[in-house]
C-alpha cells in the first residue's frame, strides 16, 4: 500500500472515530460524553457510601471509647485479681488501637471531622495520655470554642501534669461557658439507684465496708460517675476512722484510694457538682499534698462562691500555701 493509502485510511479513520457517540475523542474537543449522567449518579452513590462508612467508623470508635472506661472502672475497682488485671489492661490496650483507628478513618463533613478529633483527644485521655489529649482538644475548640466539656478536659489534663496554675486558668474559661455545675443525679437502672441508696444508708451509719459492697455491685450494673464519688467519701471516712485511732499508714492509704476515685469520677464528668472539687482538695489538705488542696478548692469556689464550706475551703487555701510559702 502506498503513502498515499495509507494517510486516506487513517484520515477516514479519524474521521469515523470523532463521529462516535461517547468517543473519547469527543471529550477532549469539549464534548460531554452522553453517559456522563451515569457517571455522576455512580459518583453520588460512592460519596453516599463513603458517608455511611464515615458514620460506621465513628459510631464504632464511641462504641470501643465506651468499653475501654468499663473495663478501666473494672480493673481499678471492681477486680483485686492480678492474672484478670493483666488480662484486662490487654483487652484495654486492643481497644486503644481499634479506637483510634475508627475515629482517623472518619471523613465527611466539617462536623464529623470535629466530632472526630474530640473522639481521638477522648480516646487519649482515659489513656492518660494527657498532652496529646490537650493538642487535640485544642484543635478542636479552634474549629468549636463554645464546646465548655472541652474546656473542663483540658483544666483536668494540665492538673494531672503538675500544670495547676495553667489548669485554673482553663476551668475559668469553661466557666464563662457553663456556670451551673448542679448536675443532677440520673440513674439508667433501677437496680443500680437502689444498691447506690442502700450503700449510701449504710455510709451513713458508718458501715463503710458494708457501702463499699453495694457501690461496687451498682458499678456492675451502671457505669455512673456518682457512684464512683460516693465510694471515694466513704474511703474518706475509713481514712478518718483509721486516723482517729492512730492509724497513720491505713489512713493515708484510705485517703490515696478516696482520692483516685473522686480524679475519676471527675475525669468521667469534668462538669460535674463543685463539692466534688471541694473534696477532692480537701482530701489532698488531709494528705498535706498543698499545690493539689490550692487548685481543687478554687475551683470548688470559682463555681459556688457560696459554699456553706466556704470558711473551710480557704482556711484549707491558706495553710497550704503558707507550706509552700516555708518549703521557699
Amino acid at each position: 500500500m502506498s503513502f498515499k493509502n495509507y494517510f486516506q485510511t487513517g484520515l477516514i479513520t479519524l474521521i469515523t472515530l470523532l463521529a462516535t457517540p461517547n468517543c473519547a475523542a469527543n471529550t477532549v474537543y469539549g464534548q460531554e460524553p452522553k453517559n456522563e449522567p451515569a457517571r455522576q449518579e455512580q459518583k453520588a452513590d460512592e460519596t453516599k457510601q463513603d458517608k455511611e462508612k464515615a458514620k460506621e467508623f465513628y459510631k464504632s470508635g464511641l462504641e470501643n471509647l465506651e468499653n475501654i472506661k468499663k473495663l478501666y472502672v473494672e480493673k481499678d475497682i471492681l477486680t483485686e485479681d492480678k492474672q484478670k488485671i493483666s488480662e484486662l489492661e490487654k483487652k484495654i490496650k486492643e481497644l486503644d488501637n481499634k479506637t483510634i483507628q475508627n475515629f482517623e478513618a472518619v471523613t465527611g463533613t466539617d462536623k464529623d471531622i470535629l466530632n472526630a478529633i474530640i473522639g481521638l483527644a477522648d480516646t487519649n485521655y482515659e489513656r492518660n495520655r494527657y498532652d496529646k489529649a490537650i493538642e487535640l482538644y485544642q484543635k478542636a475548640i479552634k474549629k468549636d470554642d463554645k464546646n465548655a466539656d472541652l474546656y473542663f478536659k483540658i483544666g483536668f489534663s494540665l492538673a494531672e501534669l503538675g500544670k495547676f496554675d495553667d489548669a485554673f486558668k482553663w476551668y475559668e474559661k469553661a466557666k464563662e461557658l457553663k456556670p451551673d455545675l448542679h448536675e443532677k443525679t440520673v440513674f439508667q437502672s433501677d437496680a443500680a439507684k437502689k444498691l447506690h441508696l442502700s450503700g449510701m444508708k449504710n455510709d451513713k451509719n458508718n458501715l463503710y465496708d458494708a457501702a463499699l459492697d453495694d457501690f461496687k455491685k451498682a458499678l456492675e450494673i451502671e457505669l455512673n460517675p456518682v457512684i464512683v464519688y460516693q465510694m471515694g467519701w466513704t474511703l474518706r471516712k475509713k481514712g478518718d476512722r483509721a486516723k482517729e485511732n492512730g492509724d497513720e499508714i491505713n489512713a493515708r492509704k484510705q485517703y490515696d484510694a478516696a482520692i483516685a476515685l473522686y480524679k475519676l469520677a471527675i475525669k468521667m464528668q469534668p462538669a460535674c457538682s463543685p463539692s466534688e472539687y471541694g473534696a477532692l482538695g480537701g482530701t489532698h489538705h488531709k494528705l498535706q499534698m498543698p499545690r493539689g488542696c490550692i487548685l481543687y478548692n478554687r475551683i470548688c469556689l470559682l463555681f459556688k462562691p457560696d459554699s456553706p464550706y466556704k470558711e473551710e475551703l480557704e482556711n484549707e487555701i491558706a495553710s497550704c500555701e503558707k507550706i509552700l510559702k516555708d518549703k521557699r
